[in-house]
């Protein structure tokens, strides 16, 4: 009876976690178009199981991290919880041994507890288990750019965005392409085809308005470094 009560709570917890993977990855699947817009096939295939993968290893460190924001606050203390870092910077490997070192002394230590008293049990605890020792060069490999642009270059976790973008990104990467001269001059940039161009060349922004001051505001921005 208790066997067939973890079976079923088993079942349960996959089909909680990996229905709406399976279901929405089926709906790509019989598209055409929609397929294609994620790289093809097989690269979505190998970009959903990569996914799963990391994720499942990612899980432990991050149930560390929210448990203990938790207690931090429960025992009085200011949790500050910080901006995610947008810009391409990386994560050194001095930053991942200061962030995750205790999480990988708890991944080796419970995993010679589960080895020598309940080795039965190791193996249905290995993704968590690896997931916390391999903590450190997961977060750090997973921040390099290089990594990012190799997966794009072969097909992985692409998505509508990155192989079919919008026109008004097409423009802007146009207007980039051409140098800081052309998104300088604002009499430039508010002819057709370029990213700053006013309602009246068909954009689905009808009554958006460009005035002066924001017009001078996005020129900065797109020409600011980085």
């Amino acid at each position: 009876m208790k066997t067939q009560q973890i079976d079923t709570l088993i079942g349960l917890t996959l089909a909680a976690l990996f229905l709406p993977k399976v279901m929405g990855l089926l709906l790509v699947i019989f598209n055409d178009d929609k397929r294609r817009s994620y790289g093809g096939l097989l690269p979505l295939l190998a970009s959903v199981i990569g996914e799963i993968l990391f994720s499942a290893l990612l899980a432990p460190v991050m149930m560390l991290f929210q448990t203990l924001f938790v207690v931090t606050t429960f025992s009085g203390h200011v949790v500050s919880w910080d901006a995610q870092a947008r810009d391409d910077r990386g994560l050194s490997w001095i930053e991942g041994v200061r962030r995750h070192l205790s999480h990988t002394i708890l991944g080796v230590v419970w995993s010679g507890v589960m080895l020598a008293f309940a080795p039965d049990f190791f193996w249905w605890l290995t993704p968590v288990l690896f997931g916390l020792i391999l903590s450190i060069p997961l977060s750090v490999l997973s921040s390099r750019v290089d990594f990012g642009v190799a997966s794009k270059r072969w097909g992985l976790f692409l998505t509508p965005d990155e192989t079919r973008p919008s026109a008004e990104l097409r423009r802007l990467r146009r207007a980039i392409a051409r140098g800081p001269g052309a998104i300088v001059d604002a009499s430039s940039n508010l002819g057709a085809g370029d990213p700053l161009t006013p309602p009246e060349s068909g954009l689905p922004m009808p009554h958006m308005e460009w005035p002066k001051e924001a017009r001078s505001s996005l020129r900065d921005r797109l020409i600011a470094p980085g």
